[in-house]
């Protein structure tokens, strides 16, 4: 809270200033006391090891070597961030862990690797298929027209012959399976029929044994039940041939309703994207109009202060004024009173009471201007109005508030869209994509037409119905005839050959499962191709322009497929926290589904191979030490072993705390190729060498 105050005067002033003089002359009496600045003692949070007293393990007693009372100090440090932002899906190592170069330290939740893996490995095997097949047409070979026209006409005369031989495989096994299923035929014909001549026998022998008034019911029922079944036979035909439009129908609704359902999903995607970035744009105008109203606020503080400032300067103005004026009207009644006072003049005049009254009025009124102007300046230098300073402090604070808001806003804006939120809208337009492609697929198998085999075990029910119809009927017109004494022994003999019928078409379909396909032939058939091929190959030593055109495709597909495997790489590595060289972990500042931005320090690494032993030397010693000087370094991680170390840093100031004044050194430790210092806190003894 700004407060005014009057002008001090000289005589304040000098007071002051004598005042402070002995106060500073103390300060650098006790500075020079000590012995210099104090620095103060400084510590480093990248450092591994607290500082330890010194064992005097490597101290002889040449008064030249000199204790380094020091600590740990590991100086090449590597920040590790994720190169996108995600919720932490694994944490693979820990704290002290050591790590190799290329090495996985945490992962990124993503449910799309999967996917991403499977098309790495297909685009590997089709590398792989291309290399070989690269390898195959650049098979040495001569050039000359007219060996390359001979060497074309027995390729093409190797590649006819198989050709046919390939036909004739197939044409093998096509022979065989059309034997099996006309024998598989055959014999459910003999079986149809073996069981019809039973049947037909069994009711002959019923009707003879039964009164003809009830074997006329009965073929007539039998009619009935005939007509009735072909009816329902016909129906059911009729039911799945109109099933099978309704189908189509609601297949393509479905179509439909998924192209539909797909375009929704991508408007969602496009239309949150378009909200994005709407909404950065709106953010920065947010950004802006906050700058501009904090600048606003801030002006309207600075100019009520100033206006305050202003206004105490004119009340001061108007005090001297006003004192000025009052030692004015004091003047001309002090001269009058100095006059001898009586009632009248010499003259016998009386005394000029108004000049009197006049002049005590003047001063009166000097004085009350005076004690106003004080009262006014006193209040003014109380401060300006608390209130609305106040006020104008909210209003700034306020629009920091919203600035900081504004900006905060702003930047989750730029740093991209919620990677869950748009990992979801594009799940939902694969999910629509996938129902189109099952819908499309489902109308596409009703619109070639009815399943075959239902329709053909449809369209059998149908035809057999009108044969049962029939024989219903020849069944009837018996009955309504009689019986026919003879067509027992008919029926017998019908029996008997529909039996031979029978076993003989189950011998020879037994015979054809048993034997199977002329395996001879096809061995010696594939024995054939397969040496055609290595002719062929023979053929062929080196590249055309036919085959160079294949290689320059083939070499065409393998970058393209290499340049996919590196997307796809980069887009996984940024899943991925992968250890850029060898080393050991230090910090770790993440968990298991925190969420992280591109931005988040996840972990530390540090190098073991470059060590420092950081620390201070006492002043008496320091004669004794400069840059270069060499130094043994003995760890308690390390018993047993003495590390060689140079001095690499000596600071030239020095630095006082508790009266012990003492200088900064920095010991550079050697290792051997291959060495390192294990990461713990451990005591550290360190002796520079005269």
């Amino acid at each position: 809270m700004f407060l005014g105050t009057r002008r001090p005067t000289l005589s304040r002033t000098l007071t002051t200033r004598l005042l402070i003089l002995p106060g500073v002359l103390l300060l650098i009496a006790g500075i020079l006391a000590c012995g210099g600045d104090s620095n103060g003692s400084t510590t480093e949070a990248t450092e591994v090891a607290a500082p330890v007293e010194s064992s005097g393990d490597l101290s002889s007693a040449d008064p030249r070597q000199v204790n380094v009372e020091g600590r740990l100090h590991f100086p090449l440090r590597t920040i590790l961030t994720f190169e996108r932002a995600g919720e932490v899906e694994k944490v693979l190592v820990g704290a002290g862990e050591s790590v190799t170069s290329g090495q996985v330290l945490a992962r990124l939740n993503s449910d799309h690797f999967p996917v991403l893996e499977e098309e790495v490995a297909r685009l590997r095997f089709q590398i792989a298929d291309a290399r070989n097949n690269i390898k195959l047409i650049n098979l040495d070979y001569s050039g000359e027209p007219l060996l390359v026209a001979q060497r074309d006409e027995s390729v093409a005369r190797l590649e006819l012959a198989n050709t046919q031989a390939q036909d004739l495989l197939g044409d093998i096994d096509q022979g065989y399976s059309d034997r099996l299923t006309a024998a598989k035929s055959e014999r459910d014909q003999a079986q149809v029929a073996f069981d019809a001549a039973t049947d037909a026998l069994a009711d002959v022998r019923r009707d003879l044994d039964a009164d003809h008034e009830q074997v006329l019911v009965a073929a007539e029922q039998a009619k009935a039940d005939a007509e009735l079944a072909l009816d329902v036979a016909r129906e059911r035909l009729e039911d799945y041939r109109e099933d099978l439009s309704d189908e189509a129908i609601r297949a393509g609704d479905q179509v439909t309703q998924a192209e539909l359902a797909l375009d929704q999903a991508v408007d969602r995607l496009e239309d949150y994207q378009e909200d994005i970035q709407q909404g950065t744009i709106r953010s920065r105008d947010q950004v802006t109009e906050a700058e501009l109203a904090l600048d606003l606020s801030r002006d309207a503080l600075k100019d009520f202060l100033d206006e305050h400032n202003r206004r105490v300067i004119r009340a001061r103005t108007m005090v001297g004024a006003a004192d000025a004026a009052l030692d004015s009207a004091k003047a001309p009644l002090t001269q009058f009173l100095r006059e001898p006072i009586r009632d009248t003049e010499l003259d016998g005049n009386p005394v000029d009471i108004p000049k009197l009254n006049s002049l005590q009025a003047a001063v009166d009124l000097a004085e009350a201007n005076l004690v106003k102007a004080e009262e006014d300046l006193s209040e003014l230098e109380e401060g300006p109005d608390a209130l609305r300073i106040q006020e104008l402090r909210s209003n700034v604070s306020v629009a920091e508030l919203n600035l900081s808001q504004a900006r905060d806003d702003l930047a989750e804006l730029e740093e991209g869209p919620d990677p869950v939120l748009l990992q979801e809208l594009n799940s939902n337009v694969t999910v629509a994509t996938l129902n189109l492609e099952r819908a499309r697929d489902a109308l596409a198998e009703l619109e070639e037409g009815p399943d075959i085999l239902v329709l053909n075990q449809l369209q059998s029910r149908v035809n057999l119905a009108e044969v049962n119809l029939e024989q219903a009927r020849k069944k009837l017109t018996e009955a309504q005839e009689g019986p026919d004494e003879l067509i027992v022994p008919n029926l017998e003999v019908n029996i008997t050959l529909a039996q031979r019928r029978l076993d003989l078409a189950e011998r020879e379909l037994q015979d054809l499962i048993e034997d199977g396909p002329d395996r001879d032939s096809v061995e010696l058939t594939e024995l054939q191709i397969s040496s055609r091929l290595a002719q062929i190959n023979e053929l062929f030593r080196g590249p055309d322009a036919v085959k160079q055109a294949q290689i320059t495709s083939l070499e065409a597909t393998i970058d393209r497929s290499l340049e996919r495997i590196g997307d796809i790489e980069e887009e996984m590595a940024e899943y991925r926290l992968v250890a850029p060289a060898d080393g050991i972990v230090y910090l770790v500042n993440v968990e298991e589904d925190d969420q992280v931005s591109k931005h988040s320090q996840v972990m530390e690494l540090l190098d073991p191979t470059e060590v420092r032993v950081k620390g201070f030397v006492d002043a008496s010693d320091v004669k004794h030490v400069a840059v270069g000087s060499q130094a043994l370094v003995k760890l308690e991680s390390l018993p047993g072993q003495e590390l060689a170390g140079s001095v690499t840093y000596l600071a030239e100031d020095p630095r006082t705390e508790r009266g012990v004044i003492s200088y900064e050194i920095v010991v550079q430790v050697s290792l051997e190729p291959g060495q390192q210092v294990p990461y713990s806190l451990s005591a550290v003894d360190a002796v520079v060498l005269p």
